[in-house]
């Protein structure tokens, strides 16, 4: 996810050119990835000229973690030099999906909730 200060930016066409026809592709073609799907915010009818969010979305049937890790140590082509401080970061990394009522990340450890209900 990015962010761009000004939808009117002059290099926000030729940086969304470099990504669909340099580092989406070289996406498409790593081991694990599914999909990538690309979007932006429109900005606000009363601040046509005010910042937007770029997102790009990559489906993985890989594990998201390891996909990472195999990123990092082999990364997506940088962008043009003249390109580079057009967009912000706002959140770069892995996201797993959240089956409804299938977590467990609230679940105690068996140890500490056997302790809990012996009175310990």
């Amino acid at each position: 996810m990015t962010r761009v200060e000004t939808s009117l930016h002059p290099d926000v066409a030729d940086l969304s050119q470099f990504e669909h026809e340099t580092q989406v592709p070289d996406l498409l073609a790593r081991d694990g990835v599914a999909g990538v799907w690309t979007f932006r915010s429109a900005p606000s009818g009363s601040n046509p000229a005010g910042p937007v969010v770029r997102i790009r979305l990559t489906y993985l049937e890989a594990d998201p973690v390891e996909f990472t890790r195999a990123l990092a140590a082999d990364p997506l082509p940088a962008p043009p030099a003249a390109l580079a401080g057009t967009a912000t970061p706002l959140l770069t990394g892995p996201l797993a999906t959240i089956t409804p009522w299938a977590w467990d990340w609230f679940d105690e450890p068996a140890a500490a909730a056997t302790d809990s209900v012996s009175g310990a």
